[in-house]
């Protein structure tokens, strides 16, 4: 992808797997804010990187990468009606 491009280039190291967890991130942030609209998935992934610095100011950063998916989880879990 071409995040993990960008991350080989800035730390000279290309590895199979770069990019794999911001494009999970993303997928996440585009179902919570709608995957047919733009705007949605900005909303979504500003809602997932403003609770991640949250969970990061309460000193649970260790939960930082499995927190979108959380959200998407409980996100899911309520749409089902």
């Amino acid at each position: 992808t071409l995040g993990g491009s960008l991350q080989g280039m800035a730390i000279n190291q290309i590895m199979p797997l770069m990019g794999v967890g911001a494009g999970l991130k993303a997928f996440a942030a585009a179902v919570l804010g709608g995957i047919g609209s733009i705007w949605g998935a900005v909303f979504g992934a500003m809602f997932i990187g403003l609770a991640e610095s949250i969970l990061i100011g309460l000193g649970l950063s260790l939960w930082k990468d499995s927190l979108a998916f959380i959200l998407l989880i409980l996100f899911l879990d309520l749409l089902k009606v």
